[in-house]
């Protein structure tokens, strides 16, 4: 890789900027490749995972497991939460990755490959909005959907904007830039970045219909990345949208003490 002057760096401040001028990212132990306008992997995202990798792996229903656990990854991007799942879990679980933009899908397959998990994880070109995704059944289900209300996206640097796909980005279909909107407007979207915390909530009793895990109380069932002002609005959906699957709920803070990831637990 060749040097990048100090004028150069000074001028891209945040982690997403300096991204943007490399190849690859550190995404925990693992190394992402990064290509606009695949949104970029952040290091809370990663710091999130493994606590919940940790959580999973710490739960003594781990050692009785029959099967591997069945994971499905919603808005993978570029792959960063299942191949973080998949490196931590290892022979313990098995991932199936899903998103909307074909171009995701391929970097996440090369980014796979790149860390050596291929036979962990399956990729599937998707809209989950829109499809069942057939008959599988998951035990459980992570995503970092898009969550940015649209008046924030406006407000973030051009470096991001003009980089990173605004399907990744902004919570509310309604106010993707027209050339990028691909799914269809809902009532849901209420214009706070929550259209897709309701489809997840909405879906989780087809997603997991059989999930080894509704067995075992206080496990996790759901668990999402979300901005540090809408966990009070995410736990609600969970516990009055997902048709009585979720018990409870529980936020995970991030390494800067934001909130950052809400758990439903059976």
């Amino acid at each position: 890789m060749s040097k990048i002057s100090p004028t150069v760096l000074q001028n891209y401040v945040a982690e997403g900027d300096q991204a943007n001028l490399f190849s690859t990212v550190d995404f925990g132990e693992l190394t992402m490749l990064t290509r606009p306008p695949i949104f970029i992997p952040r290091a809370e995202t990663a710091y999130i995972m493994d606590h919940l990798a940790d959580i999973l792996l710490e739960h003594p229903v781990m050692s009785t497991l029959e099967r591997p656990l069945r994971i499905l990854d919603l808005c993978t991007g570029s792959g960063s939460l299942a191949l973080m799942l998949a490196h931590r879990l290892r022979s313990k679980a098995h991932l199936t990755a899903v998103d909307i933009n074909p171009e995701a899908v391929t970097l996440a397959r090369e980014n796979a490959a790149l860390n050596g998990l291929t036979s962990h994880v399956d990729f599937v070109v998707q809209d989950f909005t829109t499809s069942d995704l057939g008959e599988a059944s998951f035990d459980l289900v992570v995503s970092n959907p898009p969550y940015i209300p649209h008046g924030e996206w406006e407000t973030l640097s051009p470096s991001v904007k003009d980089h990173e796909d605004p399907r990744a980005l902004i919570g509310d279909p309604q106010d993707f830039p027209a050339q990028s909107r691909e799914h269809p407007i809902s009532e849901s979207s209420d214009g706070q970045g929550l259209y897709f915390y309701r489809k997840i909530a909405q879906k989780l009793p087809l997603f997991c219909k059989s999930s080894i895990l509704r067995q075992s109380r206080g496990l996790p069932l759901l668990a999402v990345e979300c901005g540090a002002t809408q966990a009070d609005d995410v736990q609600h959906i969970f516990k009055t949208q997902t048709s009585g699957l979720i018990s409870s709920t529980t936020v995970v803070k991030d390494q800067f003490g934001q909130d950052r990831m809400v758990i439903g637990l059976t």
